[in-house]
């Protein structure tokens, strides 16, 4: 009753409310069947008491749209699961000042979407209800939110994103991820937040911000650093959560002999930073490996991102390396786009069903070999390369240059590519030179 009051108390005092908020009760004996009924019948500053069960499709709508300001829970002692069996979000905050206490929350897509400012959610539990369907998952977007508390939460093969605003479509002057939200143009929806005493897979969820000069490696399911300087993260276990490391607005950051595997978007994800390096990652088995987004002069090294969906993503990386990695058996190997002089170096890319995969930005792809993947070794579009060195072997399609493509494809050798070597259209200016073809292995060029 002492939450409840104080909750009342501030709502009122907010202005946000009028005195006469009104309870109401949700479950069997309630009033109101099902919480969507209640939110739909409510009004700002209310409160929606539910009843012990588990409330699903046979009662809710899903997605669930909580557009007041109201203060919902469990009843003292019982147990509330509101389970959402379809690829859906299970439910969307969409007013300032909602509270969400004791509930669990169970999904196979995403659990809850917090697309505004004061969110307070305490003391529930997340989870994923299948692990097969992991890939893509997410616990809690925070998109375009500030100012959330995030209190005693439990996470179980999820965790939490932060993010910008969701996605307008025709806007494409900032970056975005997943084609859900934009990256975030605005530091306070990343540091603006009080998350304390919540667990990822019944490990710390560590959310640190400012940290300068200091190297962690304790324990943790999930890693948030934001404004950081000058320190090192080694030695970490991050899986089976949805974002393993989230490495936000930060400089000379040290991700070193970490593990990411099974995350349901990124496995370790760095964005709106500049010169960091990751080292020796394992990021497998995710539906993003690793995930490098509006980043300047960042190396990826020594990492290992096999059986995701893209295995190393960029997307307006500026002057990153990519060295001396594996990246095997995922769909896309090596993706970047609307980037500036991005290079790969002495990678290992085969048995993906792309390759590399390029778009619209100048790069550099040097001394890997690239081998059976089934769709196409290298496929680049409207960009200038320098490809030099790599051995192009047993792919469908060694290298296939689209749309006022250029650049120079030099010293590399061809051998076994089923359909052609190098496949060439509309991209008049690449320039071949020095190349090795094995018998068979030929050159298309359609104009």
């Amino acid at each position: 009753m002492k939450k409840i009051f104080l909750f009342m108390i501030m709502a009122v005092l907010s202005g946000a409310v009028p005195v006469s908020a009104a309870t109401l009760n949700v479950g069997e004996d309630g009033e109101y069947r099902s919480l969507t009924e209640a939110v739909r019948a409510a009004q700002d500053g209310d409160e929606i008491l539910l009843s012990q069960g588990i409330y699903d499709d046979s009662l809710e709508e899903f997605p669930i749209l909580i557009d007041k300001s109201l203060y919902i829970h469990s009843a003292e002692g019982e147990r509330t699961a509101i389970s959402c069996p379809s690829l859906d979000v299970t439910m969307k905050l969409l007013k300032e000042g909602i509270v969400l206490e004791q509930l669990e929350i169970d999904f196979i897509r995403y659990g809850l979407y917090v697309l505004a400012d004061d969110a307070v959610i305490r003391d529930c539990c997340i989870s994923l209800s299948d692990e097969k369907w992991r890939e893509t998952s997410c616990g809690m977007w925070a998109g375009g939110a500030k100012h959330m508390t995030l209190d005693g939460c439990r996470f179980t093969d999820c965790g939490i994103a932060l993010a910008g605003p969701e996605v307008i479509p025709g806007k494409n002057d900032v970056a975005v991820l997943t084609a859900l939200f934009e990256v975030g143009e605005d530091i306070g929806f990343f540091d603006s937040h009080v998350i304390r005493e919540c667990q990822v897979n019944e490990k710390p969820l560590v959310y640190l911000i400012g940290q300068k000069d200091s190297t962690f490696s304790e324990s943790c399911g999930q890693l948030i650093a934001v404004n950081c300087s000058n320190m090192t993260f080694e030695d970490l276990d991050v899986s089976e959560t949805s974002i393993g490391m989230q490495i936000a607005y930060s400089d000379n950051i040290r991700v070193l002999n970490s593990t990411a595997d099974s995350c349901g978007v990124f496995g370790i994800y760095v964005c709106k930073s500049q010169d960091c390096l990751l080292g020796n990652i394992t990021a497998n088995k995710g539906a993003h490996g690793i995930d490098i987004r509006d980043a300047d002069c960042c190396i990826v090294t020594g990492c290992r991102t096999n059986e995701c969906g893209q295995g190393v993503f960029y997307s307006w990386g500026r002057n990153c390396i990519t060295a001396d990695c594996e990246i095997l058996d995922n769909g896309t190997g090596y993706f970047s786009a609307g980037g500036l002089h991005n290079h790969v170096m002495n990678c290992e890319i085969g048995g993906n069903e792309l390759g590399l995969y390029i778009q619209h930005e100048p790069f550099a792809v040097t001394d890997c070999t690239i081998r059976e993947n089934t769709s196409c070794g290298l496929r680049f579009t409207d960009s200038r390369a320098i490809i030099s060195g790599c051995a192009f072997e047993d792919n469908f399609v060694g290298a296939l240059a689209l749309a006022q493509s250029s650049g120079i494809l030099y010293g590399c050798s061809f051998e076994g590519n089923s359909e052609n070597a190098v496949y060439i259209k509309e991209s008049e200016e690449l320039q071949l030179s020095g190349n090795t073809f094995a018998e068979g292995d030929e050159v298309f060029i359609k104009e």
